[in-house]
């Protein structure tokens, strides 16, 4: 259960509490900002490789700035594209979309002109965390909510219509799966299923919404961290237990959608444990993300030992799935906490958003050689301030 309004914060986790005011404070600081710079090319004109998109922080005192900036796989960086946040790519690789300094959800293209998608108003407005993109790419999932309320924020899924620039249609969330503005887990998971019908929703607790019929499946638990199974029709997850006292991963489970029977426990305590998996205890619970072909699952969580981290590559089919939880196609300590992992187009590679004591840093991993490489290091992000939570934003795009 959620700790009531007014309870303090741990800091092993991060209390969105203050996420509204974090979003007001990102859009008034981005205002006075200079004439921005000629377009970068977002995509290699050469190889045709995308550019990893993740935030960065620009500036120092009263004038610092969140942006999203861009660097290559080979460590050529773009610098600031946009004064906003939230840039996920489009399926297609023809644009990405990201948040503007006035909250209004923006699609950006090759070249650099962009278009409003959705702008909130005083009865309905964006939730400043994770769009996602339909398989088709002619719609995205954003968050909205009704301004205002003084309890629990009356939050929505809105499916925007990409061509026709308006919100399509809008499904309210369950309560619980969301707690805001009071003391809350973070999110971890805004994914459509590969089939184009269903989304899943990971925060507080985890619900997976039917587009054609309206309702939602509610998963059992919660805090957890969430993600599909290949053939779209079931959800692994983690359980995490003791989140006030000291978060602990309770279990691996997979669910089977719509069966009406109790999830399958694939791993318990002890064994996640003697894997070396742990909550992170900072900045976020832990990152599982599917690859695009849904034929790997990269798995991120600390290693029980203070700051580092443990990245697990599963190879995995799909329906009936092959996962073989004990044992990775590949394991990669790592000496920072991962809080974010975002897999190449090709599956070669994957990047991360590294949290070490010197910093935040970009880096990117080659699942054939094991090399990781640093790709940008990101300008002095406050972790023990509000700063921290923009990484459990949408924080790293490269091909979600």
């Amino acid at each position: 259960m959620s700790k009531p309004p007014g309870a303090p914060a741990h800091r092993p986790l991060i209390a969105f509490c203050g996420v509204l005011i974090l979003a007001a404070g990102f859009a008034s600081s981005l205002h006075g900002q200079p004439a921005s710079k000629p377009p970068a090319a977002i995509t290699d004109a050469a190889t045709g490789s995308r550019a990893i998109l993740h935030v960065d922080v620009v500036g120092t005192g009263a004038n610092r700035r969140l942006v999203t900036a861009g660097v290559f796989p080979e460590g050529r960086t773009l610098g600031p594209l946009v004064v906003g946040l939230g840039a996920t790519w489009a399926p297609d690789g023809t644009g990405f979309a990201f948040f503007d300094t006035q909250l209004a959800l923006r699609l950006r293209d090759r070249v650099g002109r962009e278009t409003v998608l959705f702008q909130g108003d005083q009865n309905e407005q964006l939730y400043l965390w994770q769009p996602a993109w339909s398989p088709d790419g002619k719609q995205i999932a954003a968050l909205t909510f009704v301004p205002g309320a003084t309890g629990p924020l009356k939050m929505s899924i809105a499916l925007i219509d990409v061509a026709a620039k308006k919100i399509q249609s809008r499904f309210a969330i369950p309560r619980g799966v969301t707690n805001i503005p009071s003391y809350s887990t973070p999110p971890n998971k805004l994914r459509w299923s590969a089939d184009g019908r269903r989304i899943l929703i990971s925060w507080e607790s985890a619900a997976v919404l039917d587009t054609k019929s309206g309702t939602f499946e509610l998963l059992p638990g919660g805090p957890i961290v969430a993600e599909w199974a290949p053939g779209g029709d079931a959800i692994y997850y983690l359980d995490v237990i003791n989140r006030d006292r000291g978060p602990t991963l309770a279990g691996l489970y997979r669910a089977t959608l719509g069966s009406g029977t109790p999830p399958t426990k694939l791993l318990d305590q002890q064994q996640l444990s003697f894997m070396g998996l742990a909550v992170t205890a900072r900045v976020v619970l832990g990152v599982m993300t599917l690859s695009p072909a849904g034929t790997k699952l990269a798995v991120a969580f600390g290693s029980g030992a203070g700051d580092s981290g443990r990245l697990n590559v599963y190879a995995i089919g799909a329906a009936p799935d092959s996962l073989v939880t004990d044992k990775p196609l590949a394991t990669f300590p790592t000496e920072e906490l991962i809080a974010a992992i975002e897999w190449a187009p090709d599956e070669t590679q994957v990047a991360v958003i590294a949290v070490a004591k010197d910093g935040v840093k970009i880096r990117a991993m080659n699942l054939g050689t094991g090399a990781w490489r640093t790709l940008a290091t990101l300008g002095p992000l406050d972790l023990n301030g509000r700063e921290a939570e923009v990484l459990a934003f949408k924080a790293l795009s490269w091909t979600q």
